[in-house]
């Protein structure tokens, strides 16, 4: 008896490893996610009201989203590309008569796109009506003929007996619905003809422009839409291509016209002429066309649309292409180039609002931005873009690692916070984003703070906002927090990995910056703020020990008297984080002097109630080391801790092993020095030997490695103790 008197007044407690084996993925284990990875808010995108092609941002004279387009800025005349040579025709005027007098002939399309087999049903009814003698039988009239594979067809064929009539009854002055019904039908002769349109002589082709493009003044968009179908189809180019993108960007900049856009399948069209553009040539039609997607791409039905169309191809292409390809390298085209890509990374982000087309973002997009990032890196448009879009795709753990697996990439977004310092809402973004791939992957952690601008760059970054947060508006005053937060928060991840952590844990000047926020920032105004330096330190204080020289171990009494200020406020947060910071710091024996003068140990103690899991637990830790001084549970003795102990292991003790387990500890070192252990237990003595038992012998029916591996091995012991003492 006498030598397990003296084992127990001069050994450490059974459970605890010796230093030489502790490792921090035991300890991690053991203390239940001491060191943990923080959560965050994504940072608040505010819905564009003002659809716009640009921003606020606009350093050089841009393309504008306000102007007037009409049918004076169309015009007949082709370019080279579009002159071909062909039979010389009858003028339009003619046909017209002779469709009067004879019955022209039906064709029978082959299958369109999807998106157009309404339109053919309505021309084919129309026309039927329109050109075959209501009182002529069925059997007299001539059978339906094939355009694209009779004998007849040609261009001569096509445009005599199909597109002359159509385009004929287009007559000014016609109601718009009118007007509506003949685009229709004749979008769908287009369609059944398509490979015929492409080889008319250039001046029949001009008179069909021109036609065409006389109605493009009207104010009414559901025409203008059908127009611009049409147009499309014709497959435009030069300042035609130019106008008609033009056009469409100042319909769909209504918000109005969404539903209009989604009835009329704008979308497959529109995909099908970009991905047929120059990329040096038709750059500014690319401006409006990728514009025009974006805006679109706001509207969850018509990026489904867009999504069916192969909206994703041509926009990874155009990226390819202005970013990889060998294009001219002049000051103007750059220009150019980054306008375009300006649209595009807008649209990927408004496309990336559909969780369900991340797939297509995670493989045709994420290889691509290392090289956009290399190409774009002073852009401060696409820098936002980009960033506003890994924001939202870092959200799901697939693109994380995506992201994490990407060459390059991880080094370029350090570099772009490197470079764009001074924008506010490019940092806070592509802060949240490096702490969305650090709280999930160690290897990510590794390779960033490998660089050696790292730390160095964060410290920077947290002097600048902290300082303009002290001096700002309540306006500012937020943006400034958030920024603040986000750049917290990433330390905090990363310290999660051991040897950064480590690392991190050493700069003293990291420490200065976390307790200034703690001592200097009004709790109740910046309480985000505040609890997420907390939950840095915690991480950060973990690594510290007693005979480290970590900057916690030298300045552990000033960091928890810190702390004191913060377990005054009604704060449910802030008081939990503020204790897993004691629960790290109650290793120095001066800390729990503190903690005992200062009655923190009795607020820990009736805290034991809060019926909070997780408050408990952290509670619980700190008391774990505070009970190793015989003089800290005299003082307690009043508040009955070991009551409330027993309690807590009562009520939470099955369906939570780790918080039993670690109750068990704390009860093991409240016994360490009584003797017999009713003395410390007292009335509940019966009542713990009895929980325990029934603790041991139960087949728990999940956690099973848990309660065989930690809880079985300290509540045997614990239980020997009381049944022996």
């Amino acid at each position: 008896m006498e030598h397990k008197k003296k084992t127990r007044v001069t050994s450490q407690p059974f459970y605890e490893l010796p230093s030489y084996k502790q490792t921090s993925v035991e300890v991690i284990a053991e203390a239940r996610q001491s060191v943990k990875s923080l959560p965050a808010r994504r940072p608040y995108t505010p819905a564009e009201h003002n659809r716009t092609l640009f921003g606020k941002r606009s350093r050089y004279e841009r393309p504008p989203s306000n102007y007037s387009i009409g049918s004076r800025h169309f015009t007949d005349e082709l370019l080279d590309g579009e002159r071909r040579a062909g039979v010389k025709l009858a003028p339009l005027e003619k046909l017209l008569a002779k469709a009067v007098d004879e019955k022209p002939l039906q064709a029978t399309p082959p299958c369109p796109p999807p998106s157009t087999h309404r339109l053919l049903e309505e021309a084919e009814q129309s026309v039927s009506s329109s050109t075959l003698s209501s009182d002529e039988p069925l059997s007299t009239r001539r059978p339906a003929q094939q355009v694209c594979a009779s004998e007849d067809s040609s261009p001569l064929f096509f445009w005599e007996q199909d597109l002359a009539p159509v385009l004929c009854q287009l007559v000014p002055g016609s109601d718009s619905a009118a007007l509506c019904g003949e685009c229709d039908q004749l979008l769908a002769v287009l369609w059944r003809g398509k490979g015929l349109v492409r080889d008319l002589p250039s001046k029949k082709r001009k008179e069909m422009l021109r036609r065409i493009f006389n109605f493009l003044d009207c104010k009414d968009p559901e025409l203008l839409l059908k127009l611009s179908k049409v147009v499309l189809v014709l497959e435009v180019v030069g300042k035609n291509l130019l106008n008609i993108c033009k056009l469409l960007f100042s319909v769909i900049r209504e918000g109005s016209s969404d539903q209009l856009f989604i009835e009329e399948g704008i979308a497959e069209p529109l995909l099908n002429r970009l991905s047929l553009c120059d990329p040096v040539a038709d750059s500014q039609a690319l401006v409006y066309g990728v514009g025009t997607i974006k805006l679109m791409a706001s509207n969850a039905e018509l990026r489904g649309q867009l999504n069916c169309a192969g909206v994703f191809s041509l926009l990874s292409s155009l990226i390819h292409t202005y970013v990889n390809k060998q294009l001219p390298d002049d000051h103007t085209f750059s220009h150019q180039a980054t306008d375009v890509l300006v649209q595009v990374t807008g649209a990927l982000r408004n496309l990336a609002d559909s969780p369900n087309l991340f797939s297509h973002l995670k493989t045709s997009l994420v290889p691509l931005l290392p090289s956009l990032f290399a190409s774009q890196l002073h852009s401060s448009d696409i820098v936002f873009n980009v960033s506003r879009l890994l924001s939202k795709l870092t959200l799901d753990g697939e693109c994380q690692e995506a992201v994490t697996q990407c060459p390059g990439l991880l080094s370029a977004l350090l570099q772009v916070l490197l470079v764009h310092q001074e924008h506010a809402d490019i940092v806070v973004r592509v802060g949240f984003v490096l702490g969305n791939v650090t709280a999930t992957c160690s290897a990510a952690s590794k390779e960033l703070f490998s660089s050696h601008q790292c730390l160095p760059l964060l410290i920077s970054i947290w002097k600048k906002y902290f300082a303009e947060l002290q001096n700002c508006d309540a306006e500012n005053s937020k943006v400034m927090e958030d920024v603040l937060i986000k750049v917290v928060r990433f330390v905090a991840n990363l310290s999660v990995h051991p040897e950064v952590g480590s690392a991190i844990a050493s700069s003293s000047e990291v420490l200065d910056h976390l307790i200034a926020a703690i001592d200097t920032l009004p709790f109740t105004a910046h309480r985000d703020l505040v609890v997420t330096a907390l939950a840095t330190l915690n991480n950060l204080s973990y690594y510290s020990t007693e005979d480290s020289c970590f900057a916690i171990a030298t300045r552990h009494m000033q960091l928890a008297e810190s702390l004191e200020k913060v377990l005054l406020e009604d704060n449910e947060d802030g008081l939990l984080e503020s204790i897993r910071v004691y629960g790290n710091l109650s290793r120095y024996p001066a800390v729990r002097g503190l903690i005992a003068d200062r009655k923190v140990d009795v607020l820990m103690v009736t805290l034991l109630d809060s019926g909070r899991k997780e408050l408990v637990c952290a509670v619980c830790g700190v008391l774990m080391n505070h009970m190793l001084e015989k003089s800290n549970l005299e003082g307690l003795k009043a508040s009955s801790p070991c009551q409330k102990l027993v309690d807590v292991l009562r009520d939470f003790g099955s369906e939570d092993w780790q918080l039993a387990t670690l109750v068990c500890k704390v009860l093991w070192n409240c016994s360490e020095h009584a003797h017999p252990t009713e003395c410390c237990f007292g009335d509940d003595t019966e009542r713990l030997s009895q929980l325990l038992k029934c603790y041991i012998e139960e087949q728990p029916a999940s956690d099973e490695h848990v309660w065989k591996g930690h809880f079985v091995p300290v509540a045997q012991n614990l239980h020997t103790r009381i049944k022996l003492h």
